[in-house]
């Protein structure tokens, strides 16, 4: 399964309900959107599910606070989603990649 939502906007512009649609998509509807996967994901012998996210994880982008927040969080959901299916032949990952591009 990947998963690929995005929804983003700048930081200053917004009223708490644009961040709380905005971490509900991104964020929220990843992880729900797992939740209902795991039963059904964990009787094959191949799953595997990738949350993709974006270099805005990591470095952040100018005028996209709240995109590159989310896409942090979806970063990081992945190694306790990782955790939680650990013993069986299920993979779990972010998407986000050691590149020689992010390294210079």
């Amino acid at each position: 399964m990947v998963q690929n939502h995005s929804q983003g906007v700048d930081i200053e512009a917004k009223e708490d309900a644009e961040w709380a649609r905005v971490l509900n998509i991104n964020v929220i509807g990843i992880a729900r959107v797992s939740r209902a996967a795991l039963p059904h994901l964990r009787t094959s012998d191949s799953a595997a599910i990738v949350n993709t996210c974006s270099i805005a994880a990591t470095a952040g982008l100018p005028q996209r606070a709240l995109y590159s927040a989310s896409k942090g969080a979806v970063a990081y959901l992945a190694s306790p989603l990782s955790d939680s299916v650990a013993g069986t032949s299920m993979v779990v990952d972010s998407g986000m990649q050691e590149l020689r591009l992010r390294q210079e």
